[in-house]
């Protein structure tokens, strides 16, 4: 039984085809790399239905519904937007047919148990693994958020604010801009105002008693540091003694908290650790850089997808360099790997393999690696996805018991090149 189910097996497609250089027809060059590569040598071949919605709903909504229909296809790769995986996710669950967008990113497509699973990380995973980051790895506390004032960048600024507000850290200052705009002057100002004014937590050793200094270095701080600092009565940020949870650990002590205020804008700055700017535009890279240097602001800056441009960072390098960011995509071109199926894909193909391709490519094969592995019915499928993780040519895909990926590569852009610092899953 098992043979005659491998036998008839295909994979869905439904996809909005230019039949040129689209999403659509990226993403069908790359599932059709990953099928001829496990054909090749497959004793049971997979089959590929295609469907073509040329980006219209309606036809959307009846090519999922014969995708659905026939019992052979097992699984359905796409669609390619948000807006169209909403229209497709019904059926896909009325029917029980698993359905897997690699593109679309808005939050709440592809709900915990359902049958739509999304490959690409949405908006809220984004934001969260960059505040995760940036406290958990990075250890910054003093971060402001620069945002676009409009789509999804800000989207992205509202659940980094979340996550690190849960995180314990409080943003010294969110400023939002439009995109586009030549002029940041207000914001920066802003930015400036904020951080001088912003009450930081500290721990007074001169005006603690002998209990107090007892607690502190039965908390665990060095006995020969608290001794040094009650001796020249001075002072240690509360969140370096006691990390995330000071106000907490400070009160169970019984330690007293200072909070003060920088002295200057100048001090306010100097103090600031990182700015956050979730851009929507890689157009706006060089002016955001160019701003931040005329108005002496040098700090970390992080950011998100959209800092993947490496025309743009080199151009303003003099300004951004060692920006962090969080992207769905790193392609390593020097691997063995990428060099071997650019090679396949120049014998058939004028395009490049870019991100677009290795999404089609990944999804596919990840698909593949799960049939070859015996998961044959739409059910075996769906339960199997939501617990695999797999390690694809240009990110790890991983469900984690969900149906949203949580995976993202942080990238750093240095000395004129794009390094990976981390592949990280959100929690």
């Amino acid at each position: 039984e098992d043979e005659s189910r491998r036998a008839s097996l295909k994979i869905g497609a439904v996809l909005p085809l230019e039949y040129g250089s689209g999403v659509g027809d990226k993403l069908l060059l790359g599932i059709q790399l990953a099928l001829d590569e496990y054909n090749r040598n497959a004793q049971f071949r997979v089959g590929l239905k295609l469907e073509n919605y040329s980006g219209s709903l309606s036809k959307l909504d009846e090519d999922i519904r014969t995708l659905a229909d026939d019992q052979n296809v097992k699984v359905v790769v796409g669609p390619v937007f948000s807006g169209e995986v909403s229209v497709a996710a019904p059926i896909a669950n009325s029917e029980h047919l698993p359905l897997i967008t690699p593109t679309a990113t808005q939050v709440g497509l592809a709900p915990a148990g359902s049958f739509v699973f999304q490959a690409n990380p949405d908006f809220r995973i984004r934001g969260e693994i960059m505040a995760e980051f940036a406290v958990n790895v990075l250890h910054l506390k003093r971060i402001a958020v620069l945002s676009p004032s409009e789509s999804y960048g800000k989207i992205i600024a509202g659940y980094f604010i979340s996550k690190l507000k849960a995180l314990g850290i409080k943003p010294i200052s969110v400023a939002y801009f439009e995109s586009g705009t030549t002029d940041l002057s207000q914001q920066i100002a802003q930015i400036k105002n904020d951080a001088a004014r912003f009450k930081e937590p500290y721990i007074d050793f001169g005006r603690l008693s002998k209990s107090q200094i007892s607690a502190l270095k039965s908390f665990g701080l060095s006995p020969t540091l608290v001794d040094s600092l009650v001796r020249v009565k001075g002072s240690l940020d509360a969140y370096d003694v006691f990390g995330r949870d000071a106000e907490l650990h400070a009160d169970s002590l019984g330690i007293p908290i200072t909070e003060k205020t920088a002295l200057t804008q100048f001090d306010a700055l100097r103090s600031l650790e990182a700015i956050f700017i979730p851009l929507t535009s890689s157009r706006d890279i060089g002016i955001i850089g160019a701003q931040l240097a005329y108005y002496n602001v040098r700090t970390q800056l992080l950011g998100t997808d959209d800092w993947y441009d490496m025309n743009q960072l080199t151009s303003n390098a003099d300004y951004i360099d060692g920006v962090i960011f969080c992207s769905d995509t790193y392609l390593d071109t020097f691997s063995s790997q990428f060099r071997s199926i650019s090679s396949t894909l120049s014998e058939i193909s004028d395009k490049e393999f870019d991100r677009t391709v290795a999404y089609g490519y990944d999804v596919t094969n990840m698909l593949l690696q799960l049939i070859r592995s015996g998961n044959l019915t739409r059910e075996e499928l769906k339960e199997a996805l939501q617990n695999y993780t797999y390690h694809g040519i240009h990110s790890i895909i991983g469900f984690s018991g969900g149906n949203t990926n949580k995976y993202m590569n942080i990238l750093q852009f240095t000395k004129g090149t794009i390094i990976k610092l981390a592949e990280v899953k959100s929690n």
